[in-house]
């Protein structure tokens, strides 16, 4: 009997292994065939599940490198290859990809795709810091700063990001996102730099807004943080702030405030999320 349970259980392992290597087959011959764009698009998006097989990631790569096809079908296979990019021959293909790409958005989503290769990885934090002070193009910076979100734990990573978070030679959208980025980096000077963003009026009101949901989300429940709220949701002459200010009130975070803050982690669970899916 137990020969038997044995058996059936090494069997439904080998029909599941079957099962997925021709889902796997189908996916990559409807890639490589001459089919619609939006076939291929969600052939690669699904691919992502095989993403830990070499042919698989091969295939993705030639899809990236392959500046003939179409840029949303490259910037979804870049994407897929986010997690190998850890694997430093990946991250280097990515980085000479980008200094020889011409697509801003194939460009910026390689650099956002570069976030879990920088975690711990000096090199690729270095190039991503780089990036981010030198670059001109507001969507190559936003991309950079959202490449380093993993990477805020480091002081030099936080001090860039602070940096420019505080900056108005930086765009709206590139403050925002290095407000984003600094989730994992939790100190005093953070933490007062976040809150006279949000205080202070003559920030761009998108600016303080983000400022508002990231005090939410890491602040530490006290009744400082409670008071900060209330005092900004009764008396603040800009509404769009105020009702912010009254929503981030909630003593709990939602699934939205994950997503609007592209966490690497759901602090409700502790559970891993993919801030490219946000």
């Amino acid at each position: 009997m137990k020969q038997l349970l044995v058996f059936a259980i090494v069997l439904g392992f080998s029909l599941n292994a079957h099962a997925d290597n021709t889902s796997k087959r189908f996916l990559l011959s409807a890639l490589n065939s001459r089919t619609t764009s939006d076939i291929q698009l969600a052939a690669v998006k699904s691919l992502r599940q095989f993403a830990n097989d070499s042919e698989t990631l091969k295939t993705l790569l030639n899809v990236a490198l392959n500046s003939s096809l179409d840029s949303s079908l490259r910037q979804e296979a870049i994407k897929s290859l986010a997690n190998d990019a850890r694997n430093s021959r990946t991250w280097k293909q990515f980085v000479r990809l980008y200094q020889n790409e011409n697509d801003i958005a194939v460009k910026a989503t390689i650099l956002r795709s570069l976030y879990l290769a920088a975690s711990g990885n000096g090199q690729v934090q270095d190039y991503l810091e780089d990036v981010l002070r030198t670059e001109t193009d507001e969507a190559l910076q936003e991309a950079a700063a959202f490449g380093l979100l993993a990477s805020a734990g480091n002081g030099q990573v936080a001090n860039l990001l602070m940096q420019v978070a505080a900056s108005q030679r930086h765009t709206t959208s590139v403050r925002i996102q290095a407000i984003k980025s600094l989730y994992l980096y939790r100190s005093n000077r953070a933490q007062d730099l976040v809150g006279s963003l949000a205080q202070n009026e003559s920030t761009p009101s998108q600016l303080r807004q983000i400022a508002i949901y990231t005090i939410q989300a890491t602040f530490p429940a006290s009744s400082r943080k409670r008071d900060f709220l209330m005092n900004l949701a009764a008396r603040d002459r800009d509404q769009a702030v105020r009702l912010v200010a009254i929503d981030a009130l909630r003593p709990a975070l939602e699934e939205k405030d994950v997503r609007r803050l592209n966490l690497p982690v759901d602090p409700r669970n502790g559970i891993s999320r993919n801030p490219l899916e946000n």
